[in-house]
């Protein structure tokens, strides 16, 4: 059995709090800052193509993420499952704090972690191009009230974690309610089926506050 422990780190000297990854770097490891404590902001280039998994796991005292380039380039990078901190931060994208969020038109898939932790988000635009919602796309963005996918024709899976630990998150709507299940597995085309037509249950459902669908990932036959 692993055990992790949290730690500081210095480079050349100094302890890292900092952290910019320099232009042209594409790719961070896996656990390749997890667990420093000390880091309180990150800075990641456009030049960046994939986050390993654990990355900045468990960098408890991060408060600030920036990103280089556009909402549309973030969602391309590949990302490690829990590839950053339980914790809570500013998202910074191409010069601006994110509170209104809006995913451009085109947009299939929001991706594994891909706005983890972004408490300040109060806000959400789906393009109706959108099809899935990856692994905890949104776990620990608190400041959600309501997400509104009803013009998401096209949507036809939403996996476990999306909205988890979204505390004040009371209303989903979704396309079509009556046309989901859900399953253990990733690509299923039957399963239990769902009645996701009350907006107040769904938040219930997709913030896990009802813990039997814990894990559980929600499909549609489109």
């Amino acid at each position: 059995m692993t055990t992790y422990h949290s730690h500081t780190f210095i480079v050349n000297g100094e302890e890292l709090t900092n952290l910019i990854i320099p232009e042209g770097v594409t790719s961070i490891g896996e656990q390749a800052f997890g667990f420093c404590d000390g880091l309180t902001s990150i800075i990641l280039p456009l030049s960046l193509t994939s986050i390993g998994n654990s990355a900045f796991r468990d960098c408890k005292g991060l408060e600030t993420l920036e990103y280089k380039g556009t909402i549309e380039q973030w969602l391309s990078i590949g990302k490690g499952k829990t590839w950053i901190s339980d914790g809570s931060h500013k998202f910074i994208v191409n010069g601006e704090e994110l509170t209104n969020l809006i995913i451009p038109e085109g947009v299939t898939s929001i991706g594994n972690c891909a706005f983890y932790g972004c408490v300040d988000i109060t806000s959400v635009t789906f393009p109706s191009s959108l099809k899935a919602l990856m692994f905890d796309a949104f776990f620990n963005c608190d400041g959600l009230t309501e997400v509104d996918l009803s013009n998401c024709t096209g949507l036809n899976v939403i996996y476990s974690g999306v909205f988890e630990n979204c505390t004040k998150l009371e209303s989903i709507k979704l396309p079509s309610p009556k046309d989901w299940f859900y399953s253990n597995a990733i690509v299923s085309t039957s399963g239990t089926p769902m009645d996701m037509s009350d907006p107040q249950q769904n938040a219930d459902w997709l913030t896990v506050a009802y813990r039997g669908y814990a894990g559980k990932i929600f499909h549609r036959n489109v």
